[in-house]
């Protein structure tokens, strides 16, 4: 049905392995390739609660989720410019740019700073037809949250592990359906999905239990 309401693109698509947060790599890359889409994908987390992250732990944070896709989107934004027929940056920000969880306050602020730019990208750029899209993922449950249950105190709490999996996993179900009603089916607006989003994911966590609730 996306192929129905969207059309189907043939692309030619270049995946790109290498240090975002390192200018010159990002400079290269960019003047090799000279994009007419770019997508800001990578990231990392640091999962401690603030008392706990120092200094050179929150500018890593800030360096990799806010200066690097920002660097990025401003070397291809120029390349798009130069070029004169448009083009696409999409950043991939997080829903916890706006409903912060314990012990991920770091991520959840540069995330929040990403969004923010993004939003300010996106008018500064219009008037060259370079479309800019902020998308804000749900939770997903990959190798990262094994970071998460290890800094929040959960990794041998077996069953509250495998609650907190299922509260990943009700959660990104209801992001596809979300997403499905808004983009396939045309019955939400965005502002709606992001409500229902973050009341539910605040609802989730409150019911999850005493355990994870004192993180």
């Amino acid at each position: 049905m996306i192929e129905e309401r969207f059309g189907v693109l043939d692309l030619d698509v270049t995946a790109e392995l290498l240090d975002v947060t390192d200018a010159e790599q990002a400079a290269e890359v960019i003047g090799r390739h000279k994009p007419g889409a770019l997508v800001n994908n990578a990231g990392d987390a640091t999962f401690a609660p603030l008392l706990e992250v120092d200094d050179d732990e929150a500018r890593d944070q800030l360096e990799l989720l806010v200066v690097a896709p920002m660097r990025l989107a401003r070397l291809a934004a120029e390349a798009m410019r130069k070029r004169g027929d448009g083009g696409r940056i999409v950043v991939v920000s997080s829903a916890l740019a706006t409903v912060p969880f314990p012990s991920t306050g770091w991520y959840s602020g540069s995330k929040a700073a990403l969004s923010s730019l993004t939003d300010t990208l996106r008018v500064e750029l219009a008037e060259h037809g370079i479309r800019v899209v902020r998308v804000e993922l749900g939770a997903i449950d990959t190798p990262v949250w094994e970071t998460f249950l290890e800094a929040t105190g959960l990794t041998d709490v077996v069953e509250r592990r495998e609650e907190l999996r299922a509260l990943i996993r009700a959660y990104g179900g209801l992001v596809k359906a979300a997403a499905r009603e808004w983009l396939v089916r045309g019955t939400l607006t965005r502002e709606q999905v992001h409500i229902a989003l973050s009341t539910t994911l605040l609802s989730l966590v409150r019911d999850a239990g005493p355990r994870i609730q004192s993180l």
